[in-house]
């Protein structure tokens, strides 16, 4: 079967009632899945349905959650007018692994086994269920490590491997199927010694496995080889063997010659290595170099008399080694090193859309406080508005002029006609001042509502578009997840690979200078002055 989208959810149906799906048009069984999950047409694009003809089995792959939980209810078939029964489930997601626990209580149902195992206290376990009636337990867990033990409510249970057995139908006989999706059941064979449709008295007498040849019935109990390998199990073996062939490789290569000063000499640590192997342990000889460095120490302090100081390690000249010779190291895995480019160029991409995100809420929140202040003067317009409504305006035609006039002096006559003037000029003034501060409020007030209603839509827009964002962000957040969870293992062993290099091993140690040379080198040059 070919490979399925990593990331998406997996679906398992399983017909029931000797339906041989090598038999049947292929056309026809996606189409009758497609009409009794009742998918349209749009969704179903993205949807991919794959037959496993050896499994006898029918595997769907979407990435559409709504959709997996259509195909999961489904449990008829009909095809060629046939009815048929099917079991549809849910397969466990990639990078998981599965352990498994025993001696769990018949009594506990399926809802109870998942909140005692599903908890805080086990934060990788994901999901769990029931080997068929048995009490034993199947743990999905997330990542790729299975803890030792694990909590069951309060109590602390050991969890192992879970290893698959390999598909055996005890009902015909054969392997790479089980015995509820038989496409033959009539067809049977001997699962002793092979014979076809045997009879019920037969009996066979030296039993051979076709698994691994022993003396037994074909994936019995006894057999060892019906249990597959765990993939967490192989892939322990192949870093062990990549550890292994990368330790060769370092063995194997030469090592270079012994490191010599400038002038040809030898260090003293060699000429020291070398004349501690040749000397020999007997008392004699160690007398004989007791004594011969007796009187060289004491040549070299009356040589030394008046002469400089000794240079020590400290005082010596670093020796400059041009590493330009090297090449440059090269990775053994070109491809983990694209991943990991990859990943980081995914995580840089994240980071980007998280500050435009940013910057874009901070627009937002601009906007939303421009539109509280428009929302502000609109009302404080409405108010001025309400203000000049309430001004009384005083009708002086309304006023019938006197009859006879009165018999008053000149002065009173001209102060009295002059005051009602004087008073209507004040109140035309201040409406005049009103006027002036109210602009046309209708007009403003639909210009204001114009804009408001243009930033709206522009605001709606914007956070449309940072949905889509976000749900671009979510969905490269999971394919990275994925990619560094795959990609841990593949770091340790490229870092210790270049860790373990011989050419990042060189050191350079100063060279010792002796004090002999030192001194002759002081005395020819007094001889010269």
């Amino acid at each position: 079967m070919p490979e399925l989208p990593r990331q998406d959810i997996k679906i398992v149906m399983r017909p029931r009632g000797g339906l041989n799906l090598g038999e049947v048009s292929r056309f026809e069984i996606s189409r009758d899945i497609i009409a009794v999950a009742n998918v349209s047409g749009e969704e179903v694009t993205q949807d991919v349905i794959c037959l496993n003809k050896q499994q006898n089995i029918v595997v769907i792959s979407m990435p559409n959650r709504e959709n997996a939980d259509r195909y999961s209810v489904v449990r008829n078939l009909t095809i060629s007018g046939t009815a048929h029964d099917v079991s549809a489930y849910e397969t466990a997601p990639h990078g998981t692994v599965k352990g498994v626990i025993r001696g769990v209580p018949m009594t506990d149902t399926i809802q109870e086994i998942n909140d005692y195992i599903v908890q805080d206290y086990n934060p990788t376990a994901l999901q769990a269920n029931r080997i068929g009636k048995t009490t034993t337990v199947v743990i999905a867990f997330d990542g790729d490590k299975i803890p030792n033990y694990i909590r069951y409510g309060n109590l602390l249970v050991e969890c192992s491997v879970y290893r698959k057995q390999i598909d055996m139908c005890y009902l015909c006989g054969r392997l790479s199927h089980r015995m509820d999706v038989c496409p033959n059941p009539e067809d049977k064979i001997c699962r002793g010694c092979g014979m076809k449709n045997p009879e019920e008295s037969h009996v066979f007498t030296n039993p051979k496995c076709s698994l691994c040849g022993g003396n037994h019935l074909t994936a019995d109990k006894e057999c060892k080889a019906r249990f597959k390998t765990p993939y967490v199990v192989r892939k322990r073996r192949w870093e062990r063997q990549q550890r292994e062939e990368v330790q060769q490789q370092q063995q194997q290569q030469p090592r270079g010659p012994a490191w010599q000063a400038p002038d040809g000499r030898r260090s003293r640590s060699q000429t020291r290595r070398g004349r501690s192997k040749s000397d020999t342990r007997s008392p004699s000889a160690a007398g004989a170099r007791r004594r011969e460095s007796r009187s060289r120490s004491k040549s070299k302090t009356r040589r030394s008399n008046g002469a400089e100081k000794q240079v020590g390690w400290a005082a010596a000249s670093p020796v400059a080694l041009d590493n330009s010779n090297f090449p440059p190291l090269r990775s053994s895995h070109p491809s983990k090193d694209n991943e990991y480019r990859h990943c980081m160029e995914l995580k840089e991409m994240i980071e980007r859309q998280n500050n435009q995100i940013k910057s874009q809420k901070d627009q937002i929140q601009a906007m939303m406080e421009r539109i509280q202040t428009l929302s502000r003067t609109t009302n404080s317009d409405n108010d001025v508005s309400v203000l000049k409504r309430k001004v009384p305006k005083r009708d002086t035609t309304s006023a019938a002029p006197p009859a006879t006039k009165p018999t008053t002096p000149p002065a009173l006559t001209q102060s009295v006609t002059k005051a009602p003037p004087t008073e209507t000029a004040a109140v035309a003034m201040e409406e005049e001042k009103v006027e002036a501060a109210v602009p046309p409020t209708m007009e403003s007030v639909m210009s204001m509502l114009k804009q408001i209603s243009s930033q709206v839509s522009q605001m709606s827009a914007q956070v449309n578009s940072l949905t889509v964002r976000m749900d671009n962000v979510e969905a490269k957040c999971s394919q990275l997840s994925v990619r560094v969870m795959t990609l841990d293992v593949k770091n340790k062993h490229l870092t210790v690979a270049k860790m373990k290099s011989p050419r990042l091993n060189l050191r350079v140690r100063p060279r010792k200078v002796c004090s002999v040379r030192n001194s002759t080198a002081q005395k020819v040059q007094n001889d010269e002055d």
